[in-house]
């Protein structure tokens, strides 16, 4: 099976789509200095912690020196009478722990009985979409609702 990939391209397609009052220009400029700001910061040591999303670290790796006789034929032999041994030097590594919410939404199971069609066309408004709602027409609602779906649907579409 074939992994999905989403690149930065997506990202900007899919805030684009929210917010038209910033050009795709723009907005690939912002995110290209939150890519600079988040480089720097961890390149400097620090932790980035995104709520919602998990935390982002540096790890410093040691030097270390192998006791592995790398033969061509062979590949890799545990050989610790070896004269040849591979030195690695000292690196920096990027940790990523998932906030409990994220863990949570990976890990969470869908119910067995529900068709899965079924759940890409359902949207749930927010409280304020309903709150907007009580006062309105018959007409107004009927156009919201409809509004409110066709936002669903794009929202949904974007992930498949």
């Amino acid at each position: 099976m074939k992994k999905k990939k989403l690149t930065k391209k997506h990202i900007i397609d899919f805030l684009y789509t929210y917010n038209q009052s910033y050009s795709k220009s723009k907005i690939e400029e912002i995110i290209n200095y939150f890519i600079i700001f988040f480089q720097g910061a961890l390149k400097k040591g620090y932790t980035l912690e995104i709520r919602g999303l998990g935390t982002f670290s540096v790890k410093t790796i040691p030097a270390r020196e192998q006791a592995w006789n790398i033969n061509n034929k062979k590949g890799l032999l545990n050989n610790n009478n070896c004269e040849q041994r591979k030195y690695f030097p000292e690196c920096r590594s990027v940790r990523f722990k998932p906030s409990i919410t994220l863990r949570e939404l990976l890990n969470e199971k869908e119910s067995e009985d529900v068709n899965k069609e079924e759940i890409k066309d359902v949207f749930i408004p927010t409280t304020t979409d309903l709150n907007l709602l009580e006062n309105a027409t018959d007409e107004e609602r009927k156009e919201a609702l409809n509004l409110i779906l066709d936002e669903a649907k794009t929202k949904n579409s974007m992930f498949d």
